[in-house]
């Protein structure tokens, strides 16, 4: 047992030798060509294979341009080269230095003799393909549940809006018993109506990329036939966009990947909603744009309104508000203040006037008592009293009138003023907010006015015409309104709800149609 551990390196280099030494000098191996590609740099890639095993060959440019053939898929040919290994994969391949035709190989053979006796039986003819439902709700993919194709599809589909549900029927998709069942996974699938009670919208044969030998069991004629079978249609999804199989012949719908599968499935889910996403923005664009016009005509109304009752104006009445206000107060000062002066004045002049008539009679009384005062002493006494009283009685009388003019002041009191001018003010204020209110009343018709208008603008509307399911007829782009303004056999154009169609006018008649 050999105890050396080897770095990777170290024994790709290993191997390579053993294989160079067991093999010394050129080999030729024979073989079907298969995966034929042709490098940017000009190098040859391809596969040999017979019935059990393949393997990889490359034939570099300055041997494939001077070659005596054209490799082609399904020749059987003998490639001469040497064999060694390719380290960064670790695989051994043939690199050949010149390659010769034999035959058609055995593969290709086989291919060509299926498609050839199924299209001859009309199984590729293209007016039997039946068409996809542009909404699919129900399908069957027939693949393997471990395959990435399966987990790309899923992917696709849901990233494309798609809202179809999927049965999957899992089969292995190459190796041995595979072609039997995939033809049993297509056939059931087909019989969904009897077994499940449901029809599907489509049934997806597919599987991921690999090389023609890993799709072999696609080009079987079985598989053919089952396709062919389903009254629902079949689309083929089977490896990359080069490929080519018997399925891909016979499937009704063919995508060129599984993810291509999907997004085909997908497309009329896709339209749809961009469809609805654009119809939102035009519905969030219209009502933007009319709100936005409802402002501006209200906004145009209210400058008219500011015109014809302006704030200046307003400003201007409030301002003679004010002064007349003033007016009222230093007239109420006024009034009050000469009212109490010409009470003191009367007061005075009456007291005066008592006054002055009580000593003319004291003085005319003296003179009597000076003629008689013989006969007048005895009353002495007597006018002495009675002066009294009468000075007594001028001073009540004269408390009584100050009393009397002390109530009319307190009556005029400033408290008294200030109430009666708060009482004029209020009276003011209250005018004012009648007239403020009255220019919202104004305001508020001319917005009703203004969206009676609008509505009726809305309902006169040709569009809404077509939205209740009429349509209007153009000539010569000018609507048609009576006919004499259209000739028979004149071309017209009418336009509908979604659309516009064009129809030539066969006759005329003034008779409404029963």
């Amino acid at each position: 047992m050999n105890s050396k551990v080897y770095k990777v390196d170290e024994l790709s280099k290993v191997i390579n030798s053993a294989i160079s030494s067991l093999f010394q000098g050129s080999v030729s191996v024979v073989g079907e060509v298969l995966n034929r590609s042709l490098s940017p740099a000009g190098h040859l890639y391809f596969s040999i294979k017979d019935t059990s095993s393949t393997i990889n060959v490359v034939m570099f440019k300055n041997h494939a341009l001077h070659n005596s053939i054209t490799v082609k898929n399904g020749d059987l040919v003998v490639v001469h080269g040497e064999l060694n290994t390719y380290p960064a994969s670790s695989t051994y391949q043939l690199r050949a230095r010149r390659v010769v035709y034999e035959r058609i190989g055995d593969f290709y053979k086989r291919f060509e003799e299926v498609r050839r006796l199924l299209e001859g039986e009309g199984l590729f003819d293209s007016q039997k393909k039946k068409h996809l439902n542009k909404y699919p709700k129900h399908i069957a993919l027939v693949t393997s549940s471990h395959g990435a194709a399966l987990g790309d599809f899923i992917k696709v589909a849901n990233s494309a809006g798609a809202i179809f549900k999927a049965d999957l029927y899992n089969v292995p998709v190459q190796g041995q018993g595979a072609e039997q069942l995939i033809t049993a996974g297509i056939q059931r699938a087909a019989k969904s109506l009897e077994q499940l009670g449901y029809n599907y919208d489509a049934i997806v044969v597919m599987r991921g990329g690999g090389s023609q030998d890993d799709l072999a069991v696609f080009n079987s004629e079985s598989i053919a036939r089952a396709i062919y079978a389903c009254h629902t249609p079949v689309v083929s999804a089977i490896g990359h966009e080069r490929d080519q199989t018997i399925c891909d012949l016979v499937a009704d719908t063919v995508a060129s990947t599984p993810t291509d599968a999907a997004t085909l499935l997908a497309a009329g889910y896709s339209k749809a909603h961009s469809k609805a996403l654009e119809l939102e923005q035009n519905i969030t664009h219209t009502i933007t744009r009319r709100v936005e016009d409802r402002w501006q005509n209200l906004d145009h109304t209210y400058a008219m309104l500011l015109q014809m009752v302006s704030i200046h104006q307003i400003n201007s009445y409030r301002a003679e508000l004010e002064m007349l206000l003033t007016k009222v107060y230093s007239s109420i000062d006024y009034g009050f203040t000469r009212n109490i002066d010409a009470y003191e004045k009367q007061l005075k002049l009456a007291l005066n006037n008592t006054i002055a008539k009580h000593k003319n009679q004291l003085n005319h009384h003296a003179q009597i008592v000076r003629s008689h005062q013989p006969q007048l002493q005895n009353h002495t006494q007597i006018l002495n009293y009675m002066g009294v009283n009468l000075v007594r009685n001028i001073i009540n009388r004269k408390e009584n009138l100050q009393n009397r003019l002390n109530n009319i002041s307190r009556r005029c009191s400033p408290t008294l003023i200030t109430k009666t001018c708060q009482i004029s003010r209020g009276n003011i204020d209250e005018q004012t907010t009648k007239i403020m209110r009255c220019m919202d009343n104004i305001l508020y018709n001319y917005k009703r006015e203004v969206s009676r208008d609008t509505q009726l603008i809305n309902n006169n509307n040709p569009e809404l015409l077509l939205q209740k399911g009429y349509s209007i007829v153009y000539h010569k782009g000018n609507v048609v309104e009576n006919l004499t303004t259209i000739d028979p056999h004149a071309i017209v154009n009418i336009q509908l709800k979604t659309g516009w169609l064009q129809a030539k006018v066969l006759s005329t008649t003034d008779e409404k149609e029963e």
